[in-house]
């Protein structure tokens, strides 16, 4: 798979955060350049190869998305909570540089997004009727509920199954991270299938495959999970 190496000098959007404070981690120890730009900073000056990678807040996005326009810089926007209008906004600046939409930057998540497929297609052959339903704990900073990966647990199973989940339930309480289960109920049985993230280097190493995308890829919008169906299913 084609990860980020030195090279290209990263800033990190919102790098003392916690994802960002991993990310800019995971470059020092690849040899990569890095530098953080805080919400108040200036801008730092764009080089040749110089990509971003933005974890900090929604209200930043104009900012960010005028610097890749200006500079030619590839973006991994990986912020919670992306309305339709910061998704027009990244779908016109990808007419002239890669962009990259990142719900969830973990190799567990895009599994999970691949095994709800599975078991949505797997449940219209079946004469038997599904009750789905998602579960998601995130620490109690976390501002959104549902998170953008419940969500999109959701939306997969809708969208393979044919039958919308029937709640998705938020917890905002335990450790740092983040779990999501998703739950089939059906005549006498359950299935949950549950992904539980303890440390954000696992979203760190998922960071390094999206930044080596826009270092590399021509213009153009590709949601996280499907670069990696492209880097893992198709090769």
């Amino acid at each position: 798979m084609p990860s980020l190496q030195a090279g290209p000098t990263v800033i990190v959007v919102g790098g003392m955060g916690r994802l960002g404070s991993a990310v800019m981690a995971e470059c020092r120890c690849r040899g990569i350049t890095v530098l953080s730009k805080q919400a108040a900073d200036p801008w730092p000056e764009a080089g040749p190869a110089t990509l971003v990678l933005d974890a900090g807040g929604a209200a930043g996005l104009p900012a960010t998305v005028e610097f890749c326009r200006r500079n030619g810089a590839g973006l991994v926007y990986a912020v919670s909570g992306v309305t339709a209008a910061a998704r027009a906004s990244l779908e016109q600046l990808a007419d002239i540089v890669p962009v990259v939409l990142a719900t969830n930057l973990s190799m567990g998540h895009w599994l999970h997004l691949r095994i709800t497929r599975w078991l949505a297609y797997t449940a219209r052959q079946l004469d038997t009727t599904f009750d789905a339903s998602v579960w998601e704990r995130h620490p109690r900073t976390k501002q959104h509920r549902p998170s953008a990966s419940a969500t999109e647990l959701a939306e997969e199973w809708a969208a393979h199954s044919g039958a919308a989940t029937s709640e998705i339930v938020s917890l905002r309480s335990g450790h740092a991270v983040s779990e999501h289960t998703l739950r089939l109920d059906w005549a006498n049985e359950s299935l949950s299938v549950h992904h539980d993230v303890r440390d954000l280097r696992a979203a760190a190493a998922g960071a390094m495959l999206a930044l080596g995308h826009a270092a590399a890829a021509a213009p153009g919008l590709v949601r996280f999970n499907t670069l990696l169906d492209q880097m893992l299913l198709e090769a």
